[in-house]
């Protein structure tokens, strides 16, 4: 089922009384797919309610900023990494003349 309507999709996640039941999915979706969108009832708002705290907006501003910060490590050894490489090429082909 797809749903396009935003009001539709903000009821259907907000409903706690259980009445929008999700159709059965293949067995090998629950092996593979743990996440709250395959749960139901009780269990589907205890999750719910663990996970939402995790997207509150200064939380993701944090986030954000560790992120770029991580990014920005990374991006600097990755550098250091092929100047590293590219001083050894040169020094092998110095080498192999």
């Amino acid at each position: 089922m797809i749903i396009d309507d935003v009001e539709l999709v903000r009821l259907i996640l907000q409903n706690k009384n259980g009445h929008f039941i999700k159709p059965p999915l293949n067995p090998l979706v629950n092996i593979l797919h743990m996440g709250v969108s395959n749960l139901d009832g009780e269990i589907w708002s205890k999750r719910r309610k663990l996970t939402a705290s995790a997207f509150l907006l200064e939380k993701l501003k944090v986030q954000h900023q560790f992120i770029i910060l991580l990014i920005d490590t990374q991006r600097e050894k990755c550098l250091i990494s092929l100047q590293v490489m590219n001083y050894l090429v040169i020094t092998f082909k110095e080498f192999i003349n």
